[in-house]
């Protein structure tokens, strides 16, 4: 059972990179339709299961190019039920479908809510990097040009996939990054860095039940401006970020993914906010409070004022800012084109191969979005769309909670 069992998932697995319709049968009750496979060349491609009715695999079976069938069949394992209908994407009962649909909806708003906001305010920061380099003008039109240029960059991506634009720009995303956070940590308090990051993470454990409920009773806005609301962005984020991490780590053991997206991304978040939080934090006390000014005046710019304040050579910190508004661009860029990707499939009913003048709709989608905001309001509207995020956030927490608990039931019925 086993072997025959993985053997047909396998077929149909491959079949589904194909994007065309495998006629399956199961026993004597009606050939059905699965995703994947061809009927010409895959059926006769490998044969499991079953000559009774009754049994639980299904096998392929050759029924010729006319799906005139319609009827409820049991396939693949016990409880398992699809609809064999004429449309490929008709795998489930209409009452499922209906939910999957309210579910894929709430998504795609929860993720173009969530893309448009980080857009919206990422390019203030690169128009602040600008402004503070170049001495470009800090102005909605400026931002606007940058959302073209980002959304421009990031269709082109979009355009030639995951393995080719996409992967190139993570993989130069992290070479920067890493560069960016060795020359912070070695040109700041070094040994401070280090004693902070081993503080911080202790206070951070022992305190991050009591934190996760903290709401601050008498006073509010702190942790709704920062708490709550980077909760809420976050999980508007998450079906986005978790369908396309999930496309990248096919042939991954739960155990190989649980390490890469929750272990590893939470010590490098760990040494990064220890460099930047510590040397921000030892810079402002150096000069005085003048950092902390500089953050209340601009937030989008302290980035900048603080490498200026690590006393490097006039060259040397030209560079180092450059780098940082060069990472800052590029990290958008490719949360742009795999948020694209994503959304794009969500709305063609999970579909991974879609045309390409969809993909470039969405990717266009997105800097549209937060270009008229922009243009209607500036900062006034984003936090408009801030309160959206928020409230696209909440229902998803729901289906996340849903989600764990039916992940959780799927792994022992697994084991």
């Amino acid at each position: 059972y086993p072997a025959a069992f993985d053997a047909l998932t396998q077929a149909v697995s491959n079949a589904s990179d194909q994007g065309v319709i495998c006629v399956i049968s199961a026993g004597n009750s009606g050939p059905g339709y699965f995703t994947g496979g061809s009927p010409a060349s895959s059926i006769d491609a490998i044969s499991v299961g079953a000559t009774d009715k009754n049994d639980d695999l299904a096998y392929f079976s050759s029924w010729g190019p006319t799906y005139s069938h319609l009827e409820y069949v049991d396939i693949v394992a016990p409880g398992v039920k699809i609809i064999a209908t004429e449309a490929p994407n008709s795998l489930i009962s209409m009452e499922k479908r209906f939910f999957g649909d309210v579910i894929d909806t709430l998504a795609v708003l929860a993720a173009l809510a969530g893309l448009a906001t980080s857009l919206g305010l990422g390019v203030q920061q690169v128009n602040s990097g600008l402004n503070y380099i170049f001495g470009i003008p800090y102005s909605t039109n400026i931002q606007v040009i940058l959302i073209f240029i980002i959304t421009f960059i990031a269709t082109l991506s979009v355009v030639t996939g995951i393995d080719k634009g996409v992967k190139f720009l993570s993989k130069l995303n992290i070479k920067a990054a890493a560069i960016l956070m060795g020359i912070i940590f070695l040109t700041g308090p070094t040994l401070l860095i280090i004693k902070n990051i081993l503080l911080s993470t202790g206070v951070f454990a022992s305190g991050f039940l009591e934190a996760s409920f903290l709401t601050h009773k008498l006073d509010s806005s702190w942790s709704e401006s920062w708490t709550i609301f980077y909760w809420a962005w976050w999980i508007s984020w998450s079906p986005f970020v978790g369908m396309f991490i999930a496309k990248i780590s096919k042939g991954r053991t739960v155990r190989e993914f649980i390490i890469a997206t929750l272990l590893i991304p939470s010590l490098i978040s760990i040494a990064w906010l220890g460099v930047f939080g510590t040397t921000s934090i030892y810079t402002n006390t150096m000069t005085n409070g003048d950092l902390l000014s500089t953050v209340n005046n601009n937030l989008s710019s302290s980035l900048f004022e603080m490498i200026s304040m690590q006393g490097l050579a006039g060259i040397v910190t030209i560079l180092i800012q450059v780098l940082a508004l060069l990472l800052i661009v590029s990290f958008f860029v490719t949360s742009s084109d795999s948020g694209s990707l994503v959304v794009d499939s969500l709305a063609s009913g999970g579909k991974t191969h879609t045309p390409v003048p969809q993909r470039i709709f969405w990717a266009i989608m997105e800097g549209f979005i937060a270009a008229v905001l922009l243009i209607i309001g500036g900062s006034e509207v984003l936090g408009v769309l801030e309160t959206a995020v928020v409230t696209t956030g909440l229902p998803f927490a729901l289906i996340i909670t849903f989600v764990s608990i039916i992940l959780t039931k799927e792994f022992l019925f697994d084991n």
